[in-house]
């Protein structure tokens, strides 16, 4: 009987850890009929290779799916991946043996001295600052030693040691850099605790020292950072002076870059510190170096730094001159406009406020609340442009699920239908009693549930809190009828939240009473029931009389109690963009663009965790959105093109599994600018607002084609993807791409003709079936 299925494949057999590699069926039997002959169908599995010599299966397998990565600890191992229809057959071209490759080797490129301006430097002043710049590969993350020492050994008159002068440590950042100061004063102030009253020329070198612990390489070590003690000078002897033993040289690691190079010019000299002895206790191994020598003259004028208070920074694709205004410019106390509505919903959950347009006593103290709180600046009570960015930033960090916030009923949109629009604004009706179905949830909701995020994410952290989902959003009278209720406070105006503690819902009264008082009334300035009007009310935990509503095991707040002025129909809202609003900081820019660059009071000090809230019932986007938003790229733009959009979604999304999609609806476009368009094109989106993104989400991103052309895969930190209101969104932006590229769709992976070529054949070979099920439905 004729062999049927897969006779060969092909691919990477010594791929590098860490990066994502694709296998691909390059042939068949001849006996396979041609509606068999489909890659979608291909088992993948992985066999690992035993001590005696026999592969037997990892129980990996991946259906039409030939893409793997492997682990650090893959590189120890050998690997057989084998493709079949039916049965592997064990050996021969239908599989492939596999040495994962160690990854990228860690090391420093080189160490540049700059002066306080940012320019280049050889040449410094006693009486400056000096800036070292090391600039490093697969070191993000990592602590750097940098060493400032005196090349005393050559030229007339010099002594014949070489001496210390500092000390410091810097991580690299994710730019692959890292930076430390020296203030040159110290050397003069060292030359004349040694006598020298008119130092004169002084020679000199930065040494960056990579070390890494030989036993535990991956640990992340909190390393001690003493004061520097200068060595103690020994007595001279009667008999003559006795040399001091050298100092032992580091220990290399094999295999690193350190050593297959010579010993740099501070071993060379000797030059040893606490911090350096510490270092080298603590980690045991010098893995790369590197240097620069530069010189210091008293004849030399200090660089003056930057002008002070005043920088340049991009704002929406303009650049505008950052100064600090000294309150000319800023918005405060006493003053009156949208933007200030704006800026008192958006901060709501700040300790509270109404969505008025005045700067009043609530705004300034709720300012303040933010900029301590989130920002970590000074508490001036005022609004400049770090403020305004800050804002944005916010609204970008703290993701909530829109969908949740819907009415379940089936009988309206999500929103009601308007019913009773005669109790609209009557001053007559209670609000609890009202019977109105506002047009949307209240804006002033939804970002005081911001707030809610990031106290319990950032602020009580060590409480182990965290937002689940919205449990009830709008409810109307048809969703009222179908739960045997009369209660109108979720039409519109009110949200239930469900919390995690640990990672897991809680429902122990106890501890949702925990957040009732430490979250929602500590810091978002909610009151409990009913008292005071214009505040966030919460329903209580515990019951004050007998028979009343308690939410024990959850967290109902609502805007009952803010008055009629600021429950107009202008402040409920059906979507997440229209609850985010257009971007502060282009608000701003509109009315006057001297506050937007005004940074009085300083950026965000902090890195802010970001966090999301899920879909109360799985996760954010389906497989079902994807082919839905298909249809319509199909219908608007044409067969050829959905099929490139399909393909390329399926690769990008692990055929629309990926957490990337689900969350974003995407394949993971990054996050590389600011909000509202975080560096994508916002021509697209000011053309299309209802496709504006609406936040960011954060994950380690998969390796995707690194190594094929790709960006290269970032391992040691969680990454910030777009995201998006609708799959469709992603799918029409990707549509945009391609025809302003002229039809040139490779040009997403990569700009490298070559590599482009290589992605091509990659692509062609996935099935579009969608698009496939459309034509069949002609």
């Amino acid at each position: 009987m004729s062999k049927k299925g897969v006779s060969k494949i092909s691919g990477n057999p010594a791929p590098k850890v860490g990066e994502k590699t694709t296998y691909m069926v390059t042939g068949w039997y001849a006996a396979t009929p041609a509606g068999e002959r489909n890659p979608a169908s291909v088992t993948w599995e992985l066999f690992k290779k035993r001590p005696d010599g026999s592969f037997t299966s990892t129980n990996i397998k991946k259906p039409g799916d030939g893409s793997f990565t492997f682990g650090e600890v893959a590189a120890k191992n050998t690997y057989r991946l084998e493709a079949y229809l039916h049965q592997p057959e064990g050996s021969g071209p239908t599989t492939i043996d596999i040495t994962p490759q160690p990854a990228g080797i860690p090391k420093i490129n080189k160490v540049e001295l700059r002066y306080v301006d940012d320019s280049p430097g050889t040449v410094f002043s006693y009486t400056e600052k000096m800036v070292a710049l090391a600039h490093c590969v697969n070191l993000t993350g990592e602590k750097l030693l940098f060493t400032l020492w005196e090349d005393d050994a050559a030229g007339e008159g010099h002594n014949s040691k070489n001496k210390f002068v500092d000390s410091k440590q810097a991580v690299v950042g994710r730019t692959g850099t890292a930076t430390a100061e020296f203030i040159l004063t110290k050397a003069l102030m060292q030359k004349a605790a040694q006598g020298e009253r008119d130092p004169k020329e002084l020679e000199f070198y930065v040494t960056v020292e990579y070390y890494k612990d030989k036993k535990h390489a991956s640990d992340n070590k909190a390393l001690k950072n003493p004061d520097y003690k200068p060595p103690v000078q020994q007595p001279a002897s009667s008999k003559g002076n006795t040399p001091a033993p050298a100092p032992k040289a580091p220990t290399k690691a094999p295999g690193s870059p350190a050593a297959s190079k010579p010993a740099s010019q501070k071993e060379e000299s000797g030059i040893i510190d606490a911090i350096t002895e510490s270092v080298r206790n603590t980690w045991n191994e010098l893995w790369d170096w590197a240097e620069s020598k530069g010189t210091v003259t008293p004849d030399k004028k200090a660089t003056p730094p930057k002008p002070a208070g005043k920088t340049t920074s991009v704002v929406n694709g303009q650049e505008v001159k950052s100064i600090n205004c000294g309150e000319k410019y800023c918005i405060k106390k006493g003053d009156k406009n949208e933007l200030i509505r704006e800026i008192n919903i958006r901060l709501a959950g700040f300790g509270g406020n109404v969505p008025t347009d005045e700067f009043t006593d609530r705004t300034e103290k709720m300012v303040k609340q933010f900029q301590r709180d989130y920002m970590k600046v000074p508490e001036t009570g005022k609004v400049c442009g770090n403020v305004l960015k800050a804002i944005d930033e916010f609204q970008s960090k703290y993701m909530v699920n829109f969908d949740d916030v819907k009415c379940p009923c089936g009988k309206c949109k999500g929103f009601g239908n308007g019913k009773f629009p005669e109790q609209k604004q009557n001053s007559k009706v209670a609000e609890l009693s009202r019977k109105y179905e506002y047009p949307g949830i209240h804006r002033s909701l939804i970002w005081a549930l911001r707030a809610a995020m990031f106290y319990t994410a950032v602020i009580e952290k060590d409480m182990k809190y965290s937002v689940k989902c919205i449990f009830s959003g709008y409810r109307c009278h048809e969703n009222n009828k179908q739960h045997k209720r009369t209660s109108t406070n979720h039409m519109g105006k009110a949200l239930d939240i469900h919390f995690n503690k640990n990672g897991k819902r809680t429902q122990v009264p106890k501890e949702i009473e925990e957040v009732r008082q430490k979250i929602f009334v500590k810091h978002l300035g909610n009151q409990v029931r009913w008292k005071d009007s214009n505040k966030f009310s919460l329903e209580p935990g515990i019951p004050a009389y007998k028979g009343e509503f308690i939410a024990s095991t959850w967290i109902h707040y609502d805007v009952r109690q803010f008055e009629l002025k600021y429950l107009k129909d202008e402040f409920f809202v059906k979507d997440i963009n229209a609850v985010n609003g257009t971007s502060i900081v282009e608000l701003a820019l509109k009315s006057n663009k001297e506050t937007c660059s005004c940074m009085g009071g300083g950026t965000t000090k902090q890195i802010n965790p970001p966090a999301n809230v899920p879909k109360a019932q799985g996760n954010n986007f389906t497989e079902n959105d994807a082919k839905e938003a298909l249809k319509i790229i199909y219908d608007r733009h044409g067969k050829d093109m959905a099929v490139i959009i399909e393909k390329m979604y399926r690769d990008e999304t692990r055929h629309f599994q990926s957490g990337q999609f689900k969350a974003c609806g995407t394949g993971g476009m990054e996050a590389f600018g600011s909000a509202p368009y975080y560096g994508w094109d916002k021509n697209f989106f000011e053309a299309n607002p209802e496709f504006k993104p609406v936040g960011i989400w954060s994950a380690f991103e998969n390796k995707g084609m690194s190594g094929q052309g790709g960006n290269k895969q970032v391992t040691d930190r969680k990454k910030e993807f777009v995201v998006f209101p609708s799959v469709l969104a992603g799918m029409e932006f990707k549509v945009f791409y391609i025809n302003k590229y002229n039809g040139n769709w490779a040009r997403w992976h990569s700009t490298d003709k070559s590599v482009q070529e290589v992605y091509k054949k990659h692509i062609q070979s996935i099935r579009a079936r969608f698009v496939n099920e459309f034509e069949k439905s002609k």
